[in-house]
């Protein structure tokens, strides 16, 4: 995409977002089947990690680790939101992690009984361990076992040219291990390819869009004092991000994250603020699957 069509693009974008967050309605596109359709709304989930942080909020009800009981309540919670796909969160050293990897191996068998869950893609985040960068023969062992997964659980995966999709996390701005089987995109910055929001912004822009095949949205963002840079709004400022980058017309929306209460996006029922982001998010999808015209809540 030329330059100056991205600024148009990125300018157009911020003038439609003032109209949507001025007006008491707002009229999603009406996404033709000859263009593809609705874009795929995802949502990230992470299993560890982030998901186990407690300093801005604890998720309700609480829980440790990831037993099964975990699995089918986020998974059933996630599906009535009206998303169509999961991000699955996977760290790259997760080959040195046993009794991690057994984990994630039962989830997929828990999956396999539930056809009206969404379809899985994964996200590959920095691994575990001290060191951000794993070795090159630790990610050729995460590959493989990713490709083993996907071939085994061949149902569950969304597929981008043909291979089951693979999504880097904006950390992560090279990856010298690939395989025939699976597709990447980066979400890096310096990528120009699936368009992240940076974590330091205080007011969420699309700068600089490159392409828009993915965009991902947030429900908060908070720095590692416990300051909001994006306030939550109660799942408003969820709301108005879905519906902006709804216009770029992506083929994907990522909503980050059901469950990272380490930077604030998290959507999971919680202490913090309950059941209103999720709510709020339930009856936006309806909106924008075409399904409901209710008038927008009170601010």
């Amino acid at each position: 995409m030329k330059a100056g069509t991205a600024k148009h693009l990125r300018w157009l974008a911020l003038i439609l977002l003032s109209a949507v967050t001025g007006c008491a309605r707002f009229e999603y596109p009406q996404w033709s089947d000859a263009a593809g359709g609705p874009p795929a709304l995802a949502l990230l989930y992470y299993p560890y990690g982030p998901a186990l942080a407690r300093s801005l909020a604890a998720p309700l009800p609480d829980y440790l680790g990831w037993p099964d009981e975990r699995i089918e309540r986020d998974l059933a919670r996630i599906a009535e939101t009206g998303v169509d796909t999961v991000l699955l969160a996977v760290p790259d050293d997760i080959a040195g992690h046993d009794a991690m990897r057994a984990r994630y191996e039962q989830f997929f068998e828990l999956y396999r009984g539930h056809d009206d869950w969404p379809r899985l893609v994964f996200f590959i985040t920095p691994g575990l361990a001290a060191e951000r960068q794993s070795a090159s023969e630790t990610r050729t062992l995460l590959i493989n076992w990713l490709v083993k997964m996907a071939r085994l659980h061949a149902g569950l995966f969304r597929q981008a040219e043909g291979r089951a999709l693979a999504v880097l996390a904006p950390e992560l701005e090279s990856w010298p291990v690939h395989h025939p089987a699976l597709s990447f995109r980066y979400t890096a910055a310096s990528r120009n390819q699936w368009q992240w929001s940076p974590k330091r912004q205080q007011v969420f822009v699309h700068e600089n869009v490159m392409s828009t095949e993915g965009v991902a949205v947030f429900a908060g963002m908070a720095d590692g004092a416990g300051n909001w840079r994006l306030p939550r709004r109660q799942g408003r400022t969820l709301r108005d991000q879905l519906r902006q980058a709804a216009l770029l017309r992506p083929e994907y929306i990522c909503i980050a994250s059901w469950n990272n209460f380490e930077d604030g996006s998290f959507i999971e029922p919680n202490t913090l603020d309950g059941y209103g982001p999720l709510v709020r998010l339930g009856q936006e999808i309806r909106k924008f699957r075409g399904q409901s015209h209710i008038p927008d809540q009170a601010p």
